[in-house]
């Protein structure tokens, strides 16, 4: 299976339970369940939900904090 690395994540919107919904160039779409990785390294501070739920795109990318 190839992986097309030009698709991009156009849309991130966060869910209840630290889950985020996202959606990508080529029409897929999904929801990442974040909450696994909450003790994790730089992703302790997401636990905090208004850190979490400022999540928008930068640079197609998803950043919550900065």
């Amino acid at each position: 299976m190839a992986i097309d690395y030009l698709i991009k994540v156009i849309e991130c919107e966060p869910l209840p339970g630290y889950r985020l919904k996202v959606r990508c160039s080529d029409g897929a779409s999904g929801v990442f369940d974040m909450s696994k990785y909450l003790e994790r390294g730089a992703f302790k501070q997401l636990k905090a939900l208004d850190v979490f739920n400022a999540v928008h795109l930068v640079f197609r990318c998803a950043d919550m904090v900065g």
